[in-house]
């Protein structure tokens, strides 16, 4: 019979060995999310240029012109109006990386800036999604929020949407890991990223329904929970008025037939859309699948005289066109089948209710009201709903009872990466308006 003292040393020896396994599994995972960050930055830098060579920067609506001069320094009062945080940090990215010019065209200076926000919000995505799942299944499902359409395609334009989903993922990302810990310093990080992602878009503010809703579900309702969330929620109105003062000292030159106010372009836009059942479902193929995975690598409907615009054909059975694409819906099909027919019995499963709500909370906020403001070009604004969708599909099909479950999200990965690709690089616009 072992003394003691070897039975003390046995279990030191444990613990040791078990903290060494849980440091080398901590290095090899930062290794790998630097690696992810650094190949989707070089990735979405390279498909930049091979989008402006075909002249495919400005489809879905994309205003790519007003960005591409803040590489001389140069801006007009509306993307200061509107998205003042992305024009302060292309001047100071220019400013900083100014020798670069030397050897590179400032046009491509600044496309680094937009990879590399894109790639910081692949990285985020990743930690939001480590708060529900093993890190490895993370890393995968990271590559799979870098390689969906809507992420991939504004990453490599100059545009303030790729900023507008990196800080929403960012948030997403603070408050996974803020609801198992909170702690003053991280509720404080939290308001910090809400107010950056109102300042660059002032619908960023529909982010508080996630800790509202997820507060409320998991404490019954009781409302007294939600005092912080509401001192929380004033970071919005802070960006707001900031933003109001911004509008009030802009000079318009030439003034803007949508107006200035918030309201006057929400109405200049809603009183001009049709909303029947040919756009409604429009809206939600692109919305809900077109973001995701592009359904075929051709445009449709630009403007033939000026070249710009262009958007997918509003139809799903394209998918069937390619065999990656045909694959990528069969692993999400699976997916959503093992979590809805092979839910966990795990008694955690109920704690996560509250952020599944929370996010269908703030998805659905977010389509109801880029459906009234403009659903002609919703793909625009998409990409910040992106995790939250595949977060509604990710959690519980991590918490299902389906075997290997990393094959089959490595498998999607493979394929999402390949079907969007040849989107990103050989894309041509076939069909025109006049």
């Amino acid at each position: 019979m072992p003394s003691m003292s070897e039975t003390a040393a046995a279990d030191h020896s444990m613990l040791s060995e078990a903290g060494r396994t849980a440091r080398q599994e901590a290095r090899l995972y930062a290794v790998a999310l630097a690696l992810l960050v650094c190949g989707t930055f070089a990735l979405y830098w390279i498909s930049s240029f091979a989008l402006e060579r075909r002249f495919a920067t400005t489809y879905f609506g994309a205003d790519t012109w007003h960005f591409t001069e803040l590489a001389t320094g140069r801006f007009n009062d509306r993307i200061m109006r509107l998205h003042p945080l992305t024009v302060v940090l292309a001047l100071g990215w220019m400013k900083i990386f100014s020798p670069l010019t030397a050897w590179l065209a400032p046009v491509a200076v600044l496309k680094a800036m937009f990879a590399l926000i894109g790639a910081l919000g692949a990285g985020a995505a990743v930690h939001a999604f480590a708060a529900f799942m093993p890190k490895r299944h993370a890393l995968l499902w990271g590559a799979i929020y870098a390689a969906s359409a809507g992420n991939w395609y504004f990453s490599s334009l100059e545009e303030s949407k790729i900023l507008s989903a990196t800080l929403v993922a960012a948030y997403i990302a603070a408050y996974a890991h803020l609801r198992g810990d909170w702690t003053p310093r991280g509720a404080a990080l939290l308001t910090g990223i809400l107010f950056a992602a109102c300042l660059n878009e002032i619908t960023a503010a529909f982010l508080v329904a996630i800790p509202a809703i997820d507060i409320l579900i998991r404490t019954k309702f009781d409302w007294r929970a939600l005092r912080w969330v509401v001192l929380h929620a004033l970071a919005a109105t802070a960006a707001f008025l900031v933003l109001e003062a911004i509008k009030r000292f802009a000079v318009t030159v030439t003034p803007s037939p949508e107006g200035t106010s918030f309201l006057d372009i929400f109405l200049y836009y809603f009183t001009r859309n049709r909303y029947d059942l040919q756009s409604i479902l429009g809206f939600l193929y692109r919305w809900f699948f077109f973001n995701i995975a592009a359904p075929e690598p051709e445009i449709h409907f630009a403007n033939r005289l000026t070249r710009y615009g262009g958007d997918f054909e509003p139809a799903l059975q394209h998918y069937f066109d390619s065999s990656f694409s045909a694959l990528l819906l069969a692993c999400f099909a699976i997916m959503i089948a093992a979590a809805f027919f092979l839910r966990s019995r795990e008694e955690k499963r109920p704690l996560l209710a509250g952020i599944m709500l929370g996010l269908c909370g703030y998805a659905l906020a977010r389509m109801l009201f880029f459906f009234l403001f403009l659903p002609g070009e919703c793909l625009l604004y998409s990409p910040s709903v992106s995790l939250a969708h595949l977060l509604l599909i990710a959690i519980p099909f991590a918490a299902s009872r389906l075997p290997y479950k990393e094959a089959l999200t490595a498998t999607a990965a493979i394929s999402m990466l390949v079907a969007n690709g040849f989107f990103i690089f050989t894309a041509q616009t076939v069909s025109y308006v006049n």
